[in-house]
């Protein structure tokens, strides 16, 4: 099994701050939660945008941002902006046990391979499908084995999603909005000069291009 594996986030952990939240502990900007960290707080040794083949939606109520957090459809084909770390299997298991509330152990992940999810844990993420490999690294992402009824992310939620995107796939902010209307509850719930507010505070607040390696903070 390799010693390592690329997490492939696609909600508010394109950002590359809040990601390191999970990394280095703290409490994302706009953010409610403050977050441990892992045991392991080396930076990721790479990161690089990736596209998941499935549908993005929100869902469910974030502990962290309040409203509708954001999950894949692995039953619906679709196009979702991903940004993939590579990580230790060790640090991904502190980052999904924070994530989810319940830890993917390296058992889990040796489990893993294309076309066959595995279950750990119980959290709002508890789903971990591999999505391939790049440099011969399998790629992981998770999501819920039951997705939940449909909710409206927050304008917070949104910005960090949209920092992520300016710095993984260097989008400008008419590309973020014409994206994220892609997502029916977003697409009803802000009109496009409302969403194109959020979204050019988000560009506004990207670390473009993201450093190599942060500092833990």
């Amino acid at each position: 099994m390799s010693s390592h594996v690329w997490y492939a986030s696609y909600g508010s952990n394109l950002s590359r701050h809040r990601f390191e939240r999970y990394l280095h502990g703290g409490t994302p900007v706009g953010g409610r939660r403050h977050y441990h960290g892992a045991r392991d707080r080396t930076p990721p040794a790479d990161d690089r945008p990736f596209r998941l083949p499935w549908r993005l939606r929100f869902g469910g109520a974030s502990r962290t941002w309040g409203g509708g957090m954001a999950f894949v459809d692995v039953s619906a084909r679709g196009r979702t902006l991903a940004r993939m770390y590579r990580l230790t299997v060790g640090q991904f298991a502190d980052v999904h046990a924070q994530e989810n509330g319940g830890d993917a152990h390296a058992a889990d992940i040796a489990a893993l391979a294309p076309g066959t999810p595995v279950r750990a844990g119980g959290g709002n993420y508890p789903m971990l499908v591999c999505c391939g490999q790049v440099d011969d690294v399998p790629v992981v992402t998770f999501t819920s084995t039951v997705l939940p009824h449909r909710a409206a992310p927050t304008t917070a939620y949104l910005r960090t999603i949209a920092a992520g995107l300016a710095e993984s796939h260097r989008l400008g902010s008419r590309a973020i909005v014409e994206y994220l209307r892609g997502a029916p509850t977003v697409r009803e719930t802000y009109d496009a000069a409302a969403l194109a507010a959020v979204v050019r505070a988000g560009v506004a607040a990207a670390m473009v291009p993201p450093p190599r390696h942060s500092s833990p903070s």
